[in-house]
């Protein structure tokens, strides 16, 4: 039985959101414990079957994403003064 290229692509895209889903577990840990030093994150996540790659993304995204929060906090206070 041989697989086409539809079922091919399916099976692929299946493959690829179940790994993202997984990824967005990290980074749901990460949230939960910020002051974890990279070390000890990094450690966990591979113990957790993840790359360093894959720590490292989650690491560098999550960063963006504090930074984003701030500012956004930053113009909202702003704007309420002016």
């Amino acid at each position: 039985m041989s697989i086409d290229d539809e079922e091919l692509r399916y099976i692929k895209a299946n493959q690829a959101g179940d790994r993202l889903r997984e990824l967005a577990r990290l980074a749901q840990f990460f949230r939960a414990h910020p002051h974890m030093s990279w070390g000890e994150f990094c450690t966990k996540a591979i113990s957790g079957g993840y790359s360093e790659g894959e720590a490292d993304l989650i690491w560098w995204f999550s960063g963006i994403e504090y930074i984003n929060r701030a500012e956004e906090d930053y113009l909202a206070k702003q704007a309420q003064r002016n």
